[in-house]
């Protein structure tokens, strides 16, 4: 369970409150598929709801994993989940997952085919005529009444995550998006999707639309939860501030493995130093990276304890990406 920590001294300072999180949170309830992207596109709910890999290719994740995101090239890769109407089981449905691309303007990471206007999941992020006036959307449903438009949504950095949640609810009668564990836009009122109407496929990385118009993405997508529920605000922020797990979690190639206790830090929250101790024999990779991925410090020792100076950094939360021979190691910091 995270906490929210105060301090006093010259003045108030606090961690943001986006690090708070309701111990209540579950983010395993009512999850239809989980991709992890570790080497593979398998659900990692244990559900059996994989994916089927048509020319994606496995790229280095925000932590710089290698193998544990999958890049689309924007004119013809995506991973196909079949059948996926049947898994939608009510009239609640959220979606998040991690992207990135450079390219102007780029469409459709996740659609449901064959596509239908009047009864459509959809979703176009970093679209528009031009960067000032891009605009992210999310059908659900008849696009007449059950389209959710955000505006102003540029591209990010180069290098640089997002983390993208999308909501729909008939119960609450509204449609949400939510950027970075904040909420960008609602929309009151929304689509009716009917999930009954033929076997239609879940394309992650985009395929052909209405009108025989291709809405392909073009970027690297991660870390990928669907589910039968509409998401909380604390969902949303632990979505945002912690590593991906999955019930039933699937081995694959470079699996990353997050809050091990393999090595230590100290003291965590830190203002101004954090020592790494407990390293295993041989050369550790050291990398300290921003919570979109950013790499802010990387050192590479052969010591059991290296120091990080966190002075200079902002206060939040930041990862300790360890690795060597034996894998991949992530763990949260908090700068106070």
């Amino acid at each position: 369970m995270k906490k929210i920590y105060l301090f006093f001294g010259a003045g108030l300072a606090c961690i943001a409150p986006v690090l708070a999180q309701n111990p209540s949170t579950n983010l395993d309830s009512a999850l239809i598929a989980c991709f992890p992207f570790n080497g593979n596109a398998l659900d990692g709910t244990g559900n059996g709801n994989n994916g089927t890999v048509n020319g994606a290719t496995l790229v280095s994740d925000r932590f710089g994993n290698s193998n544990a995101a999958y890049s689309f090239n924007g004119s013809s890769n995506n991973i196909s989940i079949s059948n996926f109407n049947t898994k939608i089981t009510s009239d609640e449905f959220s979606l998040s997952f991690w992207a990135t691309s450079t390219l102007y303007a780029t469409r459709s990471p996740f659609l449901l085919v064959p596509d239908d206007a009047n009864n459509r999941l959809n979703v176009h992020i970093y679209y528009g005529n031009q960067l000032s006036n891009s605009q992210t959307f999310f059908d659900w449903g008849n696009i007449s009444n059950g389209r959710l438009y955000i505006a102003g949504s540029p591209l990010p950095a180069a290098g640089t995550w997002d983390n993208w949640v999308f909501t729909t609810s008939a119960v609450n009668a509204n449609m949400k998006c939510y950027k970075n564990g904040t909420l960008q836009f609602t929309k009151s009122g929304n689509g009716n999707l009917i999930t009954s109407t033929g076997g239609r496929d879940l394309l992650i990385g985009g395929g052909l639309g209405v009108n025989s118009s291709y809405l392909w993405f073009n970027g690297s997508i991660d870390d990928v939860k669907l589910y039968n529920r509409v998401l909380t605000q604390n969902d949303v922020n632990a979505l945002y501030t912690q590593t991906i797990t999955c019930k039933g979690a699937v081995t694959g190639n470079n699996q990353m493995t997050t809050e091990s206790n393999e090595f230590l830090i100290y003291p965590n929250p830190s203002n101004a130093r954090c020592v790494i101790s407990n390293l295993s024999n041989g050369i550790s990779e050291v990398n300290l990276l921003s919570i979109s991925g950013e790499l802010l410090i990387s050192q590479t020792s052969s010591k059991s304890e290296i120091e990080l100076d966190l002075k200079d950094l902002s206060r939040g939360i930041y990862f300790v990406s360890i690795k060597n021979s034996k894998g991949t190691t992530v763990k949260k910091v908090i700068k106070e």
